[in-house]
């Protein structure tokens, strides 16, 4: 009877410390994409804060073409360009110029997997503009991948 008992504890604390450890990795895991997370967040918002400044101050172009050549995959670069060339607005922003409201406004939140929404207050229109963005990582680099367009 001893050594049924001694047996059933000893697989109860070989259990128990095995799920214990898969609890403690999924914590450790969802540290580490909560940290994954929050750094692209900052990635994106340093962008949208740099480019819409840059925006709104009308300085030199050279400028803007850094910003965008830093953040943005060639792929959507090209996809920036042939939107705005067929639909008169900047795919970044979805509208043709920014102001400070903006600037101040910026919010960027993830949503699912590699994408994050980008919102900002346009004054002008009077409302909330949400810009739903994808990310990848290229060389170590995180860039913005694909900006979905206005329908």
């Amino acid at each position: 009877m001893k050594k049924i008992l001694l047996l059933f504890l000893a697989i109860f604390l070989i259990f128990n410390n095995i799920s214990s450890e898969m609890s403690d990795s999924r914590i450790i895991l969802g540290n580490q994409q909560s940290d994954k997370i929050k750094e692209v967040e900052k990635h994106i918002m340093n962008f949208y804060v740099a480019y819409c400044t840059w925006m709104d101050r009308g300085i030199d172009k050279t400028t803007g073409d850094k910003l965008v050549t830093q953040y943005l995959t060639n792929k959507l670069i090209d996809k920036k360009k042939r939107v705005a060339q067929t639909n008169g607005y900047d795919l970044v922003i979805y509208a043709q110029d920014f102001d400070q409201t903006g600037v101040k406004s910026l919010a960027v939140k993830h949503i699912e997997g590699d994408w994050y929404a980008v919102s900002y207050y346009n004054s002008y229109y009077q409302h909330c503009v949400i810009i739903p963005l994808k990310t990848t990582i290229l060389n170590d680099i995180i860039k913005i991948d694909d900006i979905v367009e206005l329908e």
